[in-house]
């Protein structure tokens, strides 16, 4: 016999959907069911339950013993490829603490040479390692870039890693992964003084050719006044043929100054999300607001290298759809822990406990496209998919007051339980 569902999780004692544009959208006494499909089918009171539904054809029912559900976190600003292999960027990190804060590029080159020297199966385990813990955290969705390889080989073979771990036997182990091409992340050593023909090499070669073979969603740029970054032209002349081959855009943008107007660049291309914003100017966020990009903040990033802090509140104000991200990378933010971004959302940038949830859930889901009632992520409505995290507390704001030892029950993505993410998820394979 076919059974018609795939999940159905009850005794919810809060149910935190993210319906509306504002709060958590809470539900006390809930239930969720999820069908074949990994959808929800339905969320809501659980007295209220629709008797028509066979909750009993159910391949699973789980108890949440009157704990919280919440949405699983998307993470929407990741740079996980990439070899740590000796921890190439421990010497960058203690130089900074010694005598350089602030961030400089330069260090970059490490971790291109590292990941470029890496055996391949080496560096997919490395990649697959930090997808599985992050999925530990909650994280059920991962934006996952390419960018320290800076060769065409190498950026093709970056994102079908990505692709191929997300299609791969263990895939229901992980968080679905979407891939962005970073392209230019920075200027390669072989191009130095040829940015123009790197910019190029990208936008004739590599775009077309990512786009082809069907590995990449977003193209990404990161603009900046560094000597080895690249300029709002340059943009301007990836996201042509970004579009052309289908590809939707983001932008880091603003994260050093914001001399080079890197809002209102992303508000000008129309892009889906600018992120870092660390600088951005007050004309610049309301036309963010205005063109409807969703700004990603990454405060770790900012900590990390003793800089200084986005102010979520002046985007939240204006409007702004504010998303929160880990920057997991080993450079500038090397930390894969979403519950410890959201707790610097409330502590030092200005948000309210409400709105650091949203943002490491529906307003990350919308930075990379997927806050959608088709197949979507980021809430729990029906149409979107069943991925949730069942936590063993009452309080939302408990997930901040104590980010270190959040009470994770279990993780669900698509409406299976994510094996060994908690007590309820103990054994299962």
């Amino acid at each position: 016999m076919i059974r018609p569902y795939r999940l159905w999780v009850h005794n919810i004692g809060q149910l935190a959907t993210m319906s509306g544009s504002h709060g958590l959208g809470l539900i006390k006494s809930a239930s969720v069911l999820v069908n074949q499909m990994g959808e929800i089918t339905w969320a809501g009171v659980e007295r209220d339950f629709p008797k028509h539904l066979p909750i009993q054809f159910a391949d699973k029912k789980i108890d949440a013993q009157g704990g919280l559900v919440m949405p699983g976190i998307v993470d929407p600003h990741t740079h996980p490829v990439f070899s740590n292999e000796g921890l190439p960027r421990l010497p960058d990190f203690k130089q900074r603490l010694d005598k350089e804060p602030g961030y400089t590029s330069g260090k970059v080159y490490q971790t291109i040479n590292a990941t470029r020297q890496a055996e391949i199966g080496s560096l997919g385990r490395e990649v697959t390692n930090r997808l599985a813990r992050m999925a530990q955290f909650g994280v059920t969705t991962v934006e996952a870039k390419s960018g320290y390889f800076l060769t065409k080989t190498g950026e093709l073979n970056s994102l079908g890693l990505v692709y191929e771990i997300g299609r791969s036997s263990y895939a229901h182990f992980l968080p679905r992964t979407v891939a962005t091409l970073l392209g230019c992340h920075f200027v390669p050593k072989e191009f130095t003084g040829r940015r123009g023909d790197y910019v190029a090499f990208v936008c004739h070669e590599l775009i077309p050719e990512a786009a082809e073979q069907g590995i990449a969603m977003f193209c990404d740029v990161f603009v900046d006044e560094l000597p080895n970054a690249f300029t709002p032209d340059d943009a301007r002349k990836v996201a042509k043929a970004a579009r052309a081959s289908g590809l939707k855009m983001k932008l880091h943008v603003d994260q050093t100054s914001g001399k080079l107007h890197g809002a209102e660049l992303a508000a000008e291309l129309g892009v889906v999300s600018a992120d870092h914003l660390d600088h951005a100017s007050d004309a610049g966020i309301q036309q963010l607001e205005k063109s409807g990009v969703v700004a990603v903040l990454l405060p770790y990033a900012c900590q990390f290298t003793l800089s200084q802090m986005p102010n979520a509140r002046s985007f939240l104000d204006a409007g702004v759809r504010v998303a929160l991200s880990t920057d997991l990378n080993p450079g500038s933010s090397f930390i894969d822990d979403p519950w410890y971004i959201a707790f610097l959302g409330v502590t030092h940038c200005g948000m309210t406990s409400s709105e650091a949830l949203r943002a490491i859930t529906v307003e990350a889901a919308a930075a990379i496209a997927a806050d959608v009632p088709a197949a979507g992520v980021g809430r729990i409505l029906p149409g979107y998919m069943g991925d949730m995290v069942i936590i063993d507390t009452p309080f939302p704001e408990a997930l901040l007051y104590d980010w270190r030892h959040v009470p994770i029950q279990a993780v669900i993505r698509g409406g299976m339980l994510i094996p060994n993410s908690g007590p309820l998820a103990t054994g299962i394979i």
